[in-house]
């Protein structure tokens, strides 16, 4: 597979990841699974008042039930005692088919202490059975396995190469409207763009190839504000993306995650057509080019 395809594709399942949640999750999770284990992984439903018997999925050739859990918020308490009510009920209804239990959650932080120690303790308490939990990792490593015409299927086409070359200045128009304008602070940083600014800033080499991708057209991105007639326009817009930034770092993000939480705020999870994607990624890399968005070295101070 071409690496800038895979690279989009990458991007796209940490924007899938960070936002489905609740029953869109579930589904996000039970396609991926269909695809990577085809005859094998077995979607399971709510049927009527009897419920789906706290089975969200099954792998049959491992003998692996999966409970899903995607909240908004992560109380601990109240997610101990969800993996308590599923985990018996699996046993209820399940035990003779069960040899691995699953708790599948949408954290991209990982698990708290407390859900993490009663994952142990379930463990402890069941020995023969395997107690565990996939997060962001696991669920990766099932997309990585899918062919090209699986992923897009999953998350639709994207764009390549050409369709970078044919990206046009009509293209950005709709992306640039609608980033939210902000005053620029009168001590913006002008030093020149350090050429290391990729690995200064510890992008994973999806990340690097899709910026290095939206580069060929970031010129386009200066052209559109040369042309444009309100000259604090483009400051406008990268001050925006500087707030939004700053508020994703401040979640203790990864710097692939803050990529993607800007990939999201430059069009919203509206990603659809493959114009509209080169145009989001243009865009990205004009800004990051730029040194609006992600970090510099730190000046030195003068001897």
């Amino acid at each position: 597979m071409d690496p800038y395809i895979r690279a989009i594709y990458e991007l796209h399942f940490r924007v899938a990841f960070l936002e489905k949640k609740g029953d869109a999750f579930q589904d996000f999770f039970s396609t991926i699974m269909e695809m990577a284990h085809p005859a094998d992984f077995q979607r399971v439903r709510p049927w009527g008042r009897l419920g789906d018997w706290k089975n969200d999925g099954y792998l049959r050739s491992e003998r692996t039930l999966f409970q899903v859990y995607a909240p908004n918020d992560w109380p601990s308490a109240e997610t101990v005692r969800k993996i308590e009510e599923d985990f018996a009920g699996a046993l209820e209804h399940w035990k003779e088919h069960l040899s691995t239990w699953v708790f599948v959650h949408n954290s991209p932080q990982g698990l708290g202490a407390e859900v993490f120690k009663k994952l142990q303790d379930l463990q402890s308490a069941n020995p023969q059975l395997k107690v565990t939990s996939w997060g962001r990792e696991e669920l990766r490593a099932r997309v990585s396995r899918l062919s090209e015409p699986s992923l897009a299927l999953l998350f639709g086409p994207v764009p390549t190469v050409r369709s970078m070359e044919a990206l046009g200045i009509a293209d950005l128009r709709p992306i640039l409207e609608q980033i939210p304008r902000l005053p620029a602070p009168a001590d913006a940083d002008l030093r020149p763009v350090p050429a290391d600014k990729i690995e200064l800033n510890l992008l994973s080499e999806h990340a690097a190839a899709m910026l290095k991708m939206g580069m060929s057209r970031a010129p386009l991105v200066g052209r559109y504000f040369d042309l444009r007639p309100n000259p604090t326009e483009r400051d406008a817009i990268a001050q925006a993306l500087r707030v939004k930034y700053e508020d994703l770092r401040r979640t203790g993000s990864s710097p692939d995650d803050v990529f993607a939480g800007l990939q999201d705020f430059v069009d919203a999870g509206r990603m659809r057509s493959i114009e509209r994607q080169a145009a989001v990624f243009a865009v990205l890399a004009y800004f990051f080019e730029e040194c609006d968005i992600f970090e510099r070295a730190p000046q030195k101070e003068a001897p």
